[in-house]
């Protein structure tokens, strides 16, 4: 998506998650993505076991060749369901620096706190919608990944225009149509499974964090308002991340997500799929107490 002809080199911001360490260096890391010379990251910042978007920390991370911003909305892995006024704050910034908005919205029906609601960025502001590209799937909630399927919403005329043209080039201009058929399907008659499923995967976040709060194994799981997942603190356990991941393999006999690959600061974080059977979540608790 961020390729294609004429582009110039460039920089794309990326919500990086962060702890509250004052004078702690967020060093920029470099990627090969299609053009794109590298990534600044625009880190979140945990306080009282809460990620919280900072304006100023999101500002200072844009380099005078920063053309894109990467927006997840709800925020992967923290859970974060973003405000209306981060969103527009992050919104304005973007447009007083010419930035471009990819807003990936594909969890956007795995909002599970009742206080909480999915705002899409490009409903915000007309200038928002003219200058971002939203990305969203059933991928994700109805387990239609194997599909290929998605959706990209573009406001823009003359980008969606680029886009397309892009898209022929690449030779990426066929939709699966059974994908396409199982999509329309899935929003059309879904609903009261979803509602099921949600309520079901509610049910395993509580289980799961109240579980490992209530152990004395030096985790902590964060507190999250979206997502079918859990992030796991286990910083106190004082492991490397390589040792921690041998260990939760070889003694746990647990695969967890790396916390480091959402960054430097997911060092010493664990991200669990939570997405599955209670039985599934019962056996990781079990294996974890055999371990701990």
């Amino acid at each position: 998506m961020t390729g294609h002809a004429g582009m110039p080199p460039m920089k794309i911001d990326l919500q990086r998650i962060r702890r509250n360490r004052k004078g702690r260096r967020i060093d920029r890391q470099r990627k090969r993505a299609a053009q794109c010379q590298g990534d600044a990251p625009a880190p979140l910042v945990l306080e009282d076991g809460r990620y919280r978007f900072d304006a100023a920390i999101f500002e200072q991370a844009i380099r005078d060749d920063t053309r894109l911003f990467i927006l997840s909305n709800p925020h992967n892995p923290t859970g974060n369901v973003w405000s209306e006024d981060d969103l527009r704050t992050m919104g304005e910034i973007c447009l007083r620096h010419g930035i471009l908005v990819i807003a990936d919205e594909i969890h956007q029906d795995f909002v599970l706190a009742p206080s909480r609601r999915h705002i899409p960025f490009a409903a915000l502001d007309p200038r928002f919608a003219a200058h971002s590209l939203t990305c969203t799937s059933a991928s994700k909630t109805f387990n239609l990944a194997g599909l290929q399927c998605a959706n990209l919403i573009i406001s823009d005329r003359r980008l969606r225009d680029t886009f397309i043209r892009q898209l022929e080039r690449n030779q990426f201009n066929v939709v699966n149509l059974l994908g396409m058929v199982a999509t329309e399907a899935a929003y059309a008659q879904g609903e009261p499974w979803l509602e099921a499923m949600l309520a079901y995967i509610r049910a395993n976040q509580q289980h799961f964090a109240a579980t490992v709060n209530a152990a004395d194994w030096g985790l902590r799981v964060h507190e999250m308002d979206a997502l079918y997942l859990a992030w796991i603190d286990c910083r106190p356990l004082g492991l490397s991340a390589e040792a921690l991941e041998h260990f939760m393999l070889t003694r746990a006999r647990i695969w967890f997500d790396k916390g480091q690959k959402f960054g430097a600061e997911g060092h010493g974080f664990l991200r669990a799929n939570l997405g599955c059977p209670r039985a599934v979540v019962d056996d990781a608790l079990a294996r974890l107490a055999g371990a701990m």
